[in-house]
């Protein structure tokens, strides 16, 4: 019976090795971050500068650039396009930059500039309906075609050539990707960062899912200022926030669907603190659980990197927003980290995060009394 017992022990060990083994070959290979100009996101600024320069707009002289010059050149004879007033008509609704960029993004690369993606609800609601966004999307076409935009695009290669050049060489803590997947144990399919010299201060990031149902992450950088004549597009602090707080959602989110139910039953702990929350545009349990994980995350990382130097107060910070439950995920990220050899993923660790949540006793009381009050008035 014994030396069964010690050859099931060592089969179980093998196992273990294996899993640790094809874990670390399935997460050797580095995440790339792919820098660039992007010709959907430039054909949208070239729009939003024709729109400035015929109203006379002061942005049209902001942070100028010897492409920005160029572009003005060559597209003033198609300053009276039809999609010019369109923009911003669409403006004039609800539609940010943000959501400008983010229909360009759905789009094949032009001249094509096919839907690859479909559009939100909450842009096609914005936009006062799809009819409007296919509108928009047809004259962006005819924009593009009539004026050979892509021509024009292909003919800055070199000027994006020497500025690409000269910011890859400013933006640090690229390494924070892989610390982030190390973290979650799981990968995205692409990281992206384009750079836009026309679209001034814009910082934005988007998640789309490929053909193969994986995830693409992308971030647009506009201009932010010009300093002896370099471009600059954003700081470190903004970079590291991109990696560790907007692209993280992409690798939370799915484990937040797979412990839907679960984490629905521990939605009274969402009560206390709604009030705080929705002042964040927070407005749900799952959302709210999702936001402590990933600044939680986002502190666990930076500690390790010593990006970060007073824990106890950015904690303190985050509690008085709200996030009161910060320091129970904390204090299960740190056993997760322990325990890797065993846990292999964020995944499978999640319903011990769960757990401890549940155990917090001044809740527990909490709903007790909420459902005996409920009891008692049915």
């Amino acid at each position: 019976m014994r030396k069964i017992a010690v050859i099931l022990l060592s089969v179980l060990l093998c196992l273990l090795f294996i899993n640790i083994n094809c874990f670390a070959e399935e997460h050797s290979e580095k995440p790339t971050l792919n820098i660039s100009f992007d010709s959907r996101i430039e054909l949208l600024g070239t729009i939003v500068i024709l729109s400035d320069f015929v109203k006379n707009s002061n942005n049209c002289a902001v942070l100028n650039t010897v492409y920005k010059m160029n572009l003005i050149k060559y597209f003033t004879p198609y300053k009276d396009h039809l999609v010019i007033e369109n923009y911003e008509l669409l403006s004039k609704s609800k539609i940010s930059i943000s959501d400008f960029e983010e229909i360009l993004l759905s789009l094949s690369p032009p001249p094509e500039l096919k839907i690859k993606h479909s559009i939100s609800d909450v842009i096609i609601e914005k936009a006062g309906g799809i009819e409007n966004i296919n509108k928009f999307l047809d004259l962006v076409r005819s924009f593009s075609n009539e004026s050979s935009y892509i021509i024009f695009f292909n003919s800055q290669n070199e000027l994006f050539g020497s500025i690409l050049e000269s910011v890859k060489k400013n933006i640090t803590n690229n390494s924070l990707i892989e610390e982030l997947e190390n973290y979650y144990g799981s990968t995205q399919d692409s990281y992206n960062i384009m750079l836009s010299p026309l679209l001034l201060f814009q910082i934005d990031s988007f998640i789309f899912t490929n053909d193969n149902m994986n995830k693409d992450l992308y971030a647009v950088f506009g201009l932010s200022s010009i300093r002896n004549g370099f471009l600059l597009f954003g700081s470190n602090e903004d970079y590291r926030n991109l990696y560790l707080n907007k692209w993280s959602y992409a690798f939370i989110d799915p484990i937040i669907n797979k412990y839907n139910d679960d984490i629905d039953d521990l939605s009274y702990l969402f009560d206390n603190i709604e009030k705080k929350m929705n002042k964040l545009n927070i407005y749900n349990w799952r959302d709210c659980l999702t936001e402590h994980i990933v600044r939680s995350i986002a502190i666990r990382i930076s500690e390790k990197n010593n990006i970060i130097t007073d824990t106890e107060k950015i904690i303190e910070e985050c509690c008085e927003d709200g996030f009161i439950y910060l320091n129970s995920i904390l204090k299960s990220l740190k056993h997760f980290e322990t325990e890797r050899s065993i846990y292999l993923d964020l995944d499978k660790f999640f319903p011990e995060i769960l757990k401890n949540l549940s155990n917090l006793i001044i809740y527990r009381i909490i709903k007790f009394f909420k459902q005996f009050f409920l009891f008692k008035l049915s």
